[in-house]
C-alpha cells in the first residue's frame, strides 16, 4: 500500500526542475481534482501523457468519475485554459 500523498508533494511531483518555469496542468482546484484522480486511480494516473492534458479525451480514462470531474473543471475554467 503506498503512503498517501499531501497536495503538496503531489504538485512538487509536476515541477522537476527547480527554478525552471514548468507549469502545472491545472489551477489549484484542478490540481485538487488531479489528485483525487491519482489517489482513486493510481494505475491509471501512470498512464497520463502531456497530450492528455490538451483534449481530456483519453479513452483509457473516460467513464472514470474522477477523471471526468477533472476534465469538466478544465475545459470550463478560465485559470485552466490559460496554463
Amino acid at each position: 500500500m503506498r503512503a498517501e500523498l499531501t497536495q503538496e508533494d503531489f504538485e512538487a511531483q509536476w515541477r522537476p526542475i527547480p527554478l525552471d518555469h514548468f507549469p502545472l496542468p491545472a489551477c489549484s482546484q484542478g490540481m485538487i481534482l488531479l489528485k483525487a484522480f491519482a489517489d482513486a486511480h493510481p494505475g491509471p494516473f501512470e498512464f497520463i501523457r502531456p497530450e492528455d492534458f490538451v483534449h481530456y479525451e483519453n479513452e483509457a480514462f473516460a467513464g472514470i468519475e474522477e477523471w471526468d470531474a477533472f476534465a469538466r473543471h478544465c475545459l470550463s475554467c478560465h485559470d485552466c485554459n490559460e496554463l
